[in-house]
């Protein structure tokens, strides 16, 4: 495994971590599913495309040919926010929300092995294996018994799916493009969709300062900088490496929700984040 492009990827999983977090305090304040993720795409977008521009200049516009990802993948990012989002709102909590996402490693696992012919080691096997079980420990479903409620797991599940296919739709584009482009692309596509047709009056919506920094934090943290992140270390690893990395995403969840959302943290959740990093360190093989 390349080391530096593995280091990317954990950076990005553990940014991605209080997304969810974030989300749940935003549907606490008041600001609906549609609101918040409309703000989210706006600002994360106003960055990647300024960020882009003084990187690449006119290379930051997409061809023409490049214009059905844009509008592809800006439309599975908006999904996957609004079913992230949603099934937090259904009552489902965030940490099993986290645990449902996360079924996302096994989808990308067997779609990259098809589409993207990656062989299925038996190290990685081991360690997709041990991260399950870590994020079992990690959600606590047993206890929170949020395993009944039909719609906001479904949300969940689809989530995981949609993850998965952009991740591997992704893993494609990176090795001929600029990843930083690729993700200034998805972001933009996802900024016009979040107020094409869902409206303007979503955007307008006004916010406290409160929820302003919360949604800030929420567009520079858990998405400029966790799929920057992401999308550069696909550079150098593969789709089902790649997944199996995320698996640090939900133990930052785990650690932020708990306290901040009024959950105290107790021996599975410790045992759970102990778990991914054995996951993590199974698959480390640094190659010559």
């Amino acid at each position: 495994m390349e080391v530096r492009g593995a280091i990317l990827v954990l950076l990005g999983a553990a940014a991605l971590g209080p997304f969810g977090v974030f989300a749940g305090l935003l549907l606490a304040s008041g600001v609906s599913v549609l609101t918040q993720t409309s703000w989210r795409f706006l600002i994360s977008g106003a960055i990647f495309l300024g960020t882009s521009a003084a990187l690449f200049r006119r290379e930051a516009i997409p061809s023409r040919t490049q214009i059905p990802f844009v509008l592809t993948a800006g439309a599975v990012m908006l999904l996957l926010s609004l079913t992230y989002i949603g099934a937090v709102n259904t009552g489902t909590p965030v940490p099993v929300v986290a645990f449902l996402i996360d079924t996302s490693t096994l989808f990308i696992i067997v779609l990259s092995a098809v589409l993207l012919k990656e062989q299925l080691t038996r190290r990685k096997i081991a360690s997709a294996g041990a991260g399950v079980v870590a994020v079992i420990l990690l959600s606590r479903v047993w206890e929170v018994g949020s395993l009944g409620n039909a719609w906001g797991d479904s949300l969940a599940i689809l989530n995981a799916f949609l993850f998965a296919a952009l991740t591997v739709f992704n893993r494609r584009f990176v090795q001929r493009v600029n990843p930083q482009l690729v993700t200034t692309w998805m972001f933009i596509g996802a900024a016009l969709w979040s107020v094409l047709p869902l409206g303007l009056g979503y955007v307008s919506v006004g916010l406290d300062a409160y929820q302003v920094g919360l949604v800030a934090l929420m567009a520079i943290v858990s998405t400029f900088s966790a799929y920057s992140l992401v999308n550069w270390g696909m550079k150098q690893v593969n789709a089902s490496t790649t997944a199996i990395l995320l698996y640090v995403t939900p133990v930052a969840t785990t650690m932020l929700s708990y306290p901040l959302l009024g959950e105290a943290l107790n021996l599975p959740e410790a045992m759970g984040a102990a778990l991914v990093l054995v996951a993590v360190l199974i698959l480390w093989e640094k190659r010559p």
